[in-house]
């Protein structure tokens, strides 16, 4: 991955440059800018093939939330301030039809180069409405909250004073439906628990003072099964999410166990 994206910048360089290099083609721009979204998209999607085991979101400079997000995270490309050209947008569904961002990207129309427009993480996101207003909406602390809503102009963020909040709908590629369904030795992808896995979570959970909700799981075929649930948690005052696997033994070699809780700091 690291070295096809060295290889994207070196020809973005090259194309870009004075001396007597042609000017680049609006196809031209395209095409390097669809490479570079490829590249991405694609480093997301092995992360959920592998489970996150040897690489990270940060790896990429993209937000920590795709290693514990949800099975509907994914990916979009509109063209949100109307030039003509895609932007790349990534996150997760929050409700119908509308998406939490945690990424969003642009190419320049100069020399193709790729642009991080913005960058979120758990209590840090963004949303688009219908004039393709990116509206923001984050804290700094627990007492202290702010939306601020921004323009692109030209590759950048252009704060705007009003707007309103009628969201864009979006139609998102799920980053499960291109990661591998079965990766052997590993972890499947993540995705929406059977009521027969929640009713095995809660036979396994049920007990103790911290509360355990299962929002995702995926399976890992041993001698028996792991189960690794995604979750929020409650305990006491405390809240947020963790990982939960249970390990349930092949027929007849006993019941379902906890293996072990990790909680996930947002």
């Amino acid at each position: 991955m690291r070295k096809s994206l060295l290889i994207l910048a070196s020809i973005l360089i090259l194309a870009g440059c004075g001396n007597g290099q042609k000017n680049l083609t609006m196809e031209e721009i395209i095409d390097y800018g669809e490479i570079g979204y490829s590249d991405i998209v694609s480093f997301i999607v092995e992360g959920y093939q592998s489970g996150w085991e040897e690489t990270a979101p940060e790896d990429m400079d993209l937000s920590p939330v795709y290693s514990y997000s949800s099975i509907f995270a994914g990916f979009a490309k509109k063209d949100i301030d109307g030039d003509g050209f895609d932007e790349l947008l990534l996150g997760d569904l929050f409700e119908d039809g509308c998406y939490a961002l945690y990424d969003i990207y642009c190419f320049s129309k100069k020399d193709a180069s790729l642009i991080h427009l913005a960058s979120g993480g758990e209590r840090d996101s963004f949303v688009i409405n219908g004039e393709g207003v990116i509206i923001e909406t984050g804290s700094n602390s627990a007492d202290e909250s702010f939306v601020k809503g921004y323009r692109l102009a030209d590759g950048r963020l252009v704060a705007c004073g009003s707007w309103n909040d009628d969201l864009m709908k979006l139609e998102f590629q799920k980053f499960t439906d291109l990661a591998n369904p079965q990766l052997c030795g590993g972890y499947t992808s993540q995705r929406e628990p059977t009521v027969e896995e929640i009713a095995m979570f809660a036979s396994v959970t049920g007990s103790g003072d911290l509360t355990l909700t299962p929002l995702s799981v995926s399976t890992q075929v041993v001698a028996g099964t792991n189960y690794k649930f995604w979750c929020r948690f409650q305990d006491g005052e405390d809240s947020g999410h963790c990982w939960v696997i249970i390990f349930k033994p092949l027929p007849g070699q006993g019941e379902p166990e906890l293996s072990s809780i990790e909680k996930v700091k947002d």
